[in-house]
Protein backbone atom coordinates (compact mmCIF):
# COMPACT_ATOMS: atom_id res chain seq x y z
CA UNK A 1 0.00 0.00 0.00
CA UNK A 2 1.33 3.45 -0.88
CA UNK A 3 2.24 5.39 2.29
CA UNK A 4 -0.23 8.18 1.45
CA UNK A 5 -3.16 5.75 1.19
CA UNK A 6 -1.95 3.90 4.28
CA UNK A 7 -1.93 7.15 6.28
CA UNK A 8 -5.45 7.99 5.15
CA UNK A 9 -6.69 4.55 6.19
CA UNK A 10 -4.94 4.79 9.57
CA UNK A 11 -6.61 8.16 10.17
CA UNK A 12 -9.98 6.68 9.22
CA UNK A 13 -9.59 3.72 11.59
CA UNK A 14 -8.44 6.00 14.41
CA UNK A 15 -11.54 8.14 13.97
CA UNK A 16 -13.74 5.05 14.07
CA UNK A 17 -12.08 3.97 17.33
CA UNK A 18 -13.07 7.31 18.85
CA UNK A 19 -16.65 6.59 18.00
CA UNK A 20 -16.85 9.30 15.34
CA UNK A 21 -18.97 7.64 12.72
CA UNK A 22 -21.21 8.65 9.89
CA UNK A 23 -24.89 8.07 10.56
CA UNK A 24 -25.73 4.52 9.59
CA UNK A 25 -22.07 3.58 9.01
CA UNK A 26 -21.76 -0.16 8.64
CA UNK A 27 -18.97 -2.01 6.81
CA UNK A 28 -21.47 -4.50 5.42
CA UNK A 29 -23.57 -1.69 3.97
CA UNK A 30 -20.65 0.39 2.68
CA UNK A 31 -18.89 -2.30 0.69
CA UNK A 32 -16.60 -3.90 3.22
CA UNK A 33 -13.27 -3.03 4.76
CA UNK A 34 -11.91 0.41 3.78
CA UNK A 35 -8.98 0.18 1.40
CA UNK A 36 -10.28 -2.82 -0.53
CA UNK A 37 -12.47 -0.94 -3.01
CA UNK A 38 -11.39 -0.84 -6.65
CA UNK A 39 -11.08 2.95 -6.74
CA UNK A 40 -8.74 2.94 -3.72
CA UNK A 41 -6.61 0.19 -5.27
CA UNK A 42 -6.51 2.08 -8.59
CA UNK A 43 -5.36 5.27 -6.85
CA UNK A 44 -2.79 3.23 -4.96
CA UNK A 45 -1.39 1.88 -8.25
CA UNK A 46 -1.38 5.36 -9.79
CA UNK A 47 0.56 6.83 -6.87
CA UNK A 48 3.21 4.11 -7.17
CA UNK A 49 3.47 4.67 -10.94
CA UNK A 50 3.88 8.43 -10.47
CA UNK A 51 6.47 7.92 -7.76
CA UNK A 52 8.44 5.48 -9.91
CA UNK A 53 8.50 8.09 -12.70
CA UNK A 54 9.85 10.69 -10.26
CA UNK A 55 6.60 12.68 -10.11
CA UNK A 56 5.61 14.01 -6.71
CA UNK A 57 1.85 13.60 -6.41
CA UNK A 58 1.71 16.28 -3.68
CA UNK A 59 2.83 19.01 -6.10
CA UNK A 60 -0.05 18.13 -8.43
CA UNK A 61 -2.77 19.19 -5.98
Amino acid sequence: MHPYIEDLLKDHFNELKKGIKHPGYDWDLTGGIPGTHAEVLALNDLLWILENKGINYQTMC
